[in-house]
Order: C-alpha cells, then sequence, then structure tokens
C-alpha cells in the first residue's frame, strides 16, 4: 500500500509506459497529509511547489474568504495539488519552478490544457459532456467541479460505480484544525436536471492529465507498477 512514508523513485519515460498508474501512485502518496501535523508540512510544502515571490505558503493560517471584504486568509490548495501531483509525475507545466501567483492554478490548468488540445488535436481538455453521454474522467484525470469561488479540482484514482473516488487538495476538516490537508474523496456522480454532478457540486469539466506534455525522468512512489486502476 502506497503511504506518504513510501520512498519516491525515479522513472524514465519510455513509448507504452502507463502513466495514468503513475499519477494515481503520486496522488496516493500525497493523500492523508495534513497541515495541522507538523511532520508532515514539508511533503505538503514539496507537493505545493514555490510560494509567491518573497512569500510563503500560509499552512499555519485556516483557509477563509470574506463575502463582504472579498479578502482571503490563508490558501486553499486545491489547484496546488493537483499540480504538484501532476508535476511529480512528469507532466512539462510552463510555470514549474516559478513562483506561485495567488488564485491562478484552476484557471492556468484549464487554459494550458486547452491550447495544448489546439496544437496536437488529442484532447487534453474535456468540457462537462452532454446530459446523454457516459463519459467520465478516467484515472489521474484533474476534475474540474462547482462555480465561482467554489470552484474545485481533484484527481480522480479510481471509479466504485458511480462513485468517483478522488485524492483532494484544499480540504479543511475539523480534525485538522481547518488547516489543510489532502484527503481520498468520494463523490456521487449523478444527472441532475440535465446536467452532471461530481457530489453536490455541477461537474465543469477535467483535465485529461496524463495527454499532457512530459519530461524525460520524474517521480513515483516505489511499487507504483502494482496500483490498481
Amino acid at each position: 500500500m502506497i503511504t506518504f512514508w513510501t520512498p519516491l523513485v525515479e522513472v524514465q519515460w519510455e513509448m507504452d509506459l502507463p502513466l495514468e498508474k503513475i499519477l494515481v501512485a503520486n496522488a496516493m502518496w500525497a493523500a492523508d497529509l495534513s497541515a495541522a501535523i507538523p511532520d508532515h508540512v514539508a511533503r505538503i510544502e514539496s507537493i505545493l511547489g514555490k510560494p509567491p515571490q518573497g512569500g510563503h505558503w500560509p499552512l499555519s493560517t485556516p483557509y477563509h474568504y470574506d463575502p463582504v471584504t472579498k479578502r482571503t486568509s490563508g490558501i486553499s490548495t486545491c489547484g496546488l495539488v493537483f499540480d504538484g501531483i501532476a508535476e511529480r509525475s512528469g507532466v512539462a507545466w510552463p510555470w514549474a519552478g516559478q513562483p506561485y501567483h495567488a488564485g491562478t492554478a484552476l484557471a492556468r490548468d484549464e487554459a494550458f490544457a486547452r491550447r495544448e488540445e489546439t496544437v496536437v488535436q488529442w484532447d487534453q481538455w474535456q468540457p462537462a459532456p452532454t446530459a446523454d453521454s457516459d463519459l467520465r474522467p478516467g484515472p489521474g484525470d484533474g476534475v474540474v467541479m462547482g462555480l465561482g469561488l467554489a470552484t474545485h479540482i481533484g484527481v480522480c484514482v479510481r471509479w466504485e460505480g458511480d462513485v468517483m473516488i478522488s485524492v483532494d487538495g484544499g480540504q479543511a476538516l475539523a480534525e485538522d484544525r481547518w488547516l489543510q490537508s489532502i484527503r481520498v474523496c468520494r463523490r456521487q456522480w449523478r444527472l441532475f436536471e440535465g446536467k452532471w454532478f461530481v457530489g453536490s457540486r455541477p461537474l465543469h469539466g477535467w483535465v485529461r492529465t496524463y495527454r499532457l506534455p512530459w519530461v524525460d525522468r520524474f517521480q513515483a512512489p516505489m511499487g507504483w507498477e502494482e496500483v490498481p486502476l
């Protein structure tokens, strides 16, 4: 079983490598990390990448948005966790290694996937399908759900019937003192008033992560080859 204690090993890209397994294995490595546990913080930061210029990741501050003042405290990490899992797995994000610009994670993911799709014509971005479609995200895909400030992304790892199992950053729970954590989530895939929903959120679409450009060398937890999809 892969956990965040599992050592990471180097993998070299080659034709027919099961990239979805790499993505799922790295997602499972990140599951159950919590900023409320001091020993976990460095591991979370290794996934988030570089903080904003001249700043640091405010992982000791609960995330909060004030709808009156439009101000936020702390940071929501769902998009950053997806980016970090994908980057560790070998996805060649154009912003890799650069300081983060607050509030851009989900928008840049979708924009990059759409841009790559126009270049190689290979469906890197999938909008929410029509009501009569049985198309679903696959293992390793970044599933975007919700609207506005409630927009969220999780990494699909498998399906159990009509329930999508995902690994999600941006979780804030009482058991974690409302600090950021990465958790395995279970959400019902359902049709409501002609639109697909993932749990309580409307489906926006998903990034077909394994179809994005990849670098030649990357990391995965030891034993990734045995990960079930």
